[in-house]
């Protein structure tokens, strides 16, 4: 019997409280080949919430490289200097092409994300 597997890979990330975040993300099948992008509008999103009660705590601004498979994860230092160590917060990365109700929807990479406190 085959197994499927459909669940977005899990990649954590520690950071500083203030400092900016980037990071290209290669979308991949599970067997590690590159994903065949749909045609069309393709929108990148990716949110940051709290564990505890699923509120909203920011977002990553999400950008295709070209027309590759690459996406860049950028967060803001005024976005995690909004993040409260000692918090959990998760994110995950997701792809959405053409209409929303009716078009294709992935996500591809979820975590958490550990907040320390700066020093200087």
């Amino acid at each position: 019997m085959a197994n499927l597997v459909f669940t977005p890979a899990e990649v954590n990330i520690s950071m500083t409280k203030g400092d900016s975040l980037s990071m290209n993300v290669t979308l991949q099948n599970d067997d590690g080949t590159a994903y065949g992008l749909p045609a069309g509008v393709l929108t990148f999103t990716s949110s940051i919430k709290k564990v505890s009660d699923s509120t909203s705590a920011g977002t990553f601004t999400c950008t295709q490289v070209g027309t590759t498979n690459v996406i860049t994860m950028y967060m803001s230092p005024t976005t995690s200097a909004a993040l409260v160590p000692g918090t959990q917060y998760k994110y995950d990365l997701q792809m959405a092409a053409g209409n929303d109700s009716t078009g294709t929807k992935k996500t591809f990479i979820k975590g958490t994300i550990d907040v320390e406190s700066d020093v200087t």
